[in-house]
């Protein structure tokens, strides 16, 4: 059974500073990599409430030995507008997830655009590693890229010997205020 965690933001960097849990998440990295998942479809959310987004089935077993594990890189446009937009990651069921949240508009009244990249990697039998980065920036470059680092926790997540939901949420007030353009999730193996 998963425990229920939400990640806040620890800090809002610029893009070019080192993210030290991805490097840390990149270095027990050993194992052959394979893209388990890709989607080019843009999915939209629909008026108010929470919306599937993107949203995959891992194998049972794919994070089954402590070192298997996956990356997400997925982008996202948000409606230039102030509206209150809510993205989570979640995996498992209860779900273990990440929340990102976006109110304000680019200055210059255009929408924005987020890549987002997960790594999750199992540290031990039915508890996973996860940690987040959201790039934040204007299409025009009028306004400053932000990078937010969330803080790499661990979650329990159960057995993994199951099949794994994993998806995308979007909750917003208008429809498609929230827009996921692409989604690539590659998983690794440990040796």
């Amino acid at each position: 059974m998963a425990t229920l965690t939400t990640f806040t933001a620890a800090t809002t960097i610029r893009s070019a500073d080192v993210n030290a849990n991805f490097v840390a998440m990149n270095t027990e990295i050993a194992g052959a990599m394979r893209t388990g998942f890709a989607s080019a479809s843009i999915v939209g959310n629909i008026g108010g409430g929470t919306d599937d987004l993107h949203s995959w089935t891992m194998p049972a077993n794919t994070l089954a030995a402590v070192g298997d594990g996956f990356l997400v890189h997925t982008n996202f446009e948000y409606a230039a507008n102030t509206n209150a937009k809510t993205v989570l990651f979640k995996i498992g069921s209860p779900a273990a997830v990440i929340q990102l949240n976006r109110t304000t508009a680019a200055p210059n009244g255009r929408d924005l655009v987020a890549t987002i990249r997960v790594w999750v990697i199992t540290v031990a039998t039915g508890l996973l590693g996860m940690t987040c980065t959201s790039f934040l920036a204007d299409p025009d470059g009028d306004t400053p890229a932000l990078e937010t680092v969330y803080p790499y926790s661990t979650v329990t997540v159960g057995s993994l010997a199951a099949d794994i939901v994993v998806k995308f949420t979007g909750a917003a007030t208008t429809t498609n205020d929230i827009l996921q353009l692409s989604t690539t999730l590659t998983t690794f193996k440990a040796t």
